[in-house]
Parts: structure tokens; sequence; C-alpha cells
């Protein structure tokens, strides 16, 4: 009686197993398959913390807006600098996407506390919805709104490069940024030319 329920359960783990197995098996082929449909229909995979992560669907419309989601080539020299601090894999990520914040005539400044005190004298601030850190060293500023913090430094106390103060857009520049109060965009490595925006995206499935 002993070594029959031991070969019962000698059989289970085996059944536990196998099916363990296969359902794996099943979701690699099943997401491979997904990722070769997705680059035939024009979807990409966003896995940066830069905007939501999720499924983005090209779009081909070259007219860029203020508000549109664009995936971005990044020149070398750029890409260089973001390997060696590690802020992305250059053998997995080649694109940055980012969000259109500024377009042709739009000026931003970066305003110490100090400045904004000043600036305030002559301009009704308005703060936007995202949440400027305490620590802060400067404000991006654009019209008579922040838009988010400046930081001096990385998470790792690295210095970050910084835009040109103030920054003015002209014809096909626009200013980019992500969602994330730490990305890597235009408030460090400054503005950016149309020849650089590869196409426009729109979220299709995110997280």
């Amino acid at each position: 009686m002993e070594n029959l329920q031991k070969s019962e359960r000698k059989h289970l783990k085996k059944i536990i197993y196998y099916s363990v197995l296969w359902f794996l098996i099943f979701l690699i082929i099943s997401f491979i398959s997904f990722i070769i449909f997705a680059k035939k229909n024009n979807y990409i995979f966003n896995i940066s913390k830069s905007l939501p992560i999720g499924i983005y669907q090209k779009l081909e419309d070259k007219n860029f807006q203020k508000g549109d989601l664009v995936v971005l080539d990044i020149p070398k020299e750029r890409m260089d600098f973001m390997i060696s601090r590690g802020y992305i894999d250059g053998n997995m990520l080649k694109t940055m996407l980012k969000r259109i914040e500024g377009v042709e005539g739009e000026t931003f400044k970066a305003l110490s506390i100090e400045d904004l005190k000043t600036y305030q004298l002559n301009e009704n601030i308005e703060f936007s919805s995202i949440d400027i850190p305490k620590s802060s060293k400067k404000f991006l500023v654009k019209e008579n709104k922040i838009l988010g913090s400046i930081s001096n430094f990385d998470s790792h106390g690295r210095e970050l490069p910084q835009m040109e103060n103030p920054l003015i857009l002209n014809k096909d520049e626009f200013f980019v940024m992500g969602e994330s109060d730490n990305s890597f965009d235009s408030r460090y490595f400054g503005k950016i030319k149309k020849e650089e925006i590869l196409y426009k995206v729109k979220p299709i499935l995110t997280f």
C-alpha cells in the first residue's frame, strides 16, 4: 500500500512538472509570436521608465505637435554618454520615447529658487501637475508655468549636463520630456531637431 502511494505521488509530481514545463514553453512561443506580429504591424514595446511601460503603435503622421509621443533616434555622442552612465543598455535600447513639450517659438528657462522668487514678482507662476522635489536645485519654467525640476546630479551623485539657458526653439526644433522626473531629456541634452524624430506613436496597452 505504501509503495502504491509513493508511486502515485511520483506520478503526480511528473504530471505537475510537465504541465508547468509545457505551460512555460507555450508562454515563450506566444511571446515570440506576438513580438513578430507586433513588428510586422508597426507596434513597439517601451521598457524604459520615461513613459508608461507597454505597447505603442507607430503612426504615419509626420506633422509633430505639442503633446505628441515620439520615438527619437539617439545620436552617437548621447548614446555613448547614456551607456557609460548606465542609463540604458545599448544592446536593448537604440531609441528614446518622449513627449513633445515645446515647439517653435517657445522659450524654456532653468531658474534657481532665488531666481524664481524674483521671477514671481513679474509673472503669475502656475505649478503643473508634476511634483517638484524639495531638493530641486532648479525649476524648468515655460512662460508662466513650472513644468518640473532640473537636477544638477544623477542618483549616483554624478554631474549632469544642463540645457542651454534660456533655451529658445526655432523652426523644426522641439523640447522633449519624459513623464518621470528622473527622465534624461531636453532638460539635460537640450533641444532636438526634427530629423531626430523617427515617428509618432500612440499607446495601445500600458502598465
